[in-house]
């Protein structure tokens, strides 16, 4: 018996045992319908249709070339490929580097912003696409310096602004900006560059796990301090989920600078979620051999929520610090912020 059957005679058995004591309405015969057909080709036969049992598809699907658009939608469309939408696949100049770009300003430029400094051009554009990579209204050059800890994150994404000026010694070079519906990386605030002792090491964060949280949570964090550890109104880093395992999370920067003391703020939503303070923790630094090596920490490693743990260690010359937990076995963790101090010299 084929299956069609089978289930039509069981569903008909069931219909006619709860009907039972019930009077029977007349049969009404299905109206047949009506035979679905293929127009508008000779060869439609070879184009795929479902198989029976399935009924036939009303709609012939058309090869891609077999409909050519005019009018209002040949337009929209042309400006599509033209435009940002047709461009996705490439890459922008801008990544194309190892690193990103800050401006370089002399100290009259901080105050204001001269021509000499930022030259705006003009340029003739369409109408109807005014934010063409090639065709934007207006280009200006300036000059630049290069951040090699600048890169973007583990999502491909750029990391947030550090505050300027920051510190580099690379090579001066002149760059273009255009408006920022021209490019596909669109950076509508640049850093600028700087040196001495005002100016800022571009610190990079990274993790050994990120998966919902990201770790520049801690650099958008750093003069932030949280109403507690449960506090989900600022940006947070966690390891979730990630549970009784051993993580870290570290600080590094182009240049060395003595550190002799950190402060970390545990996020922790208890009654919540399943984030908690760590089991334990320690503090690593790289040595000049790229090893990583303990700190020698002159008070404990604390754990206590809703407010900062200080560290004070032995002052150590490095260019990377790791801070290394250990989480529980049914929970993860995460950090609301983490302060690194410098030895004064």
């Amino acid at each position: 018996m084929e299956r069609r059957t089978f289930l039509t005679g069981t569903v008909a058995v069931a219909g006619g045992a709860a009907l039972s004591g019930m009077a029977a309405l007349p049969a009404q015969a299905a109206a047949p319908r009506p035979p679905v057909r293929l127009v508008g080709r000779r060869d439609a036969a070879h184009y795929p249709q479902n198989h029976a049992p399935l009924r036939a598809a009303p709609f012939l699907r058309l090869p891609p070339g077999s409909v050519t658009p005019r009018g209002w939608l040949r337009q929209q469309l042309d400006l599509q490929l033209d435009g940002l939408g047709g461009r996705l696949p490439e890459v922008s100049d801008f990544l194309r580097g190892p690193a990103r770009l800050t401006l370089e300003l002399r100290p009259r430029d901080r105050r204001e912003v001269p021509r000499e400094v930022i030259h705006p051009r003009t340029h003739r554009r369409r109408r109807s696409q005014p934010v063409h990579p090639h065709r934007h209204p207006v280009r200006m050059r300036a000059r630049a310096r290069r951040v090699p800890a600048w890169r973007t994150d583990d999502q491909d994404v750029v990391t947030p602004l550090q505050q300027s000026p920051v510190r580099t010694e690379e090579p001066l070079e002149q760059v273009a900006l255009v408006p920022s519906a021209a490019a596909r990386l669109r950076i509508t605030a640049f850093p600028t560059a700087g040196s001495g002792p005002r100016a800022h090491e571009w610190v990079s964060c990274t993790a050994s796990f990120s998966g919902v949280d990201s770790p520049q949570a801690l650099i958008i964090n750093s003069a932030t301090r949280p109403s507690g550890s449960g506090d989900h109104s600022v940006p947070r880093f966690t390891w979730w989920d990630r549970t009784g395992t051993t993580e870290w999370v570290q600080y590094e920067t182009a240049a060395a600078r003595l550190l002799e003391e950190v402060s970390v703020y545990w996020f922790d939503d208890t009654g919540v979620g399943r984030c908690r303070v760590p089991a334990s923790w320690q503090l690593l630094h790289r040595d000049a051999a790229g090893e990583w090596r303990p700190v020698e920490a002159s008070t404990e490693y604390g754990t206590a929520k809703d407010r900062f743990n200080r560290v004070t260690f032995t002052p150590v010359t490095t260019t990377a610090l790791r801070l290394q937990v250990r989480l529980h076995g049914d929970f993860s963790g995460g950090v609301l912020a983490w302060r690194v101090t410098s030895a004064q010299r």
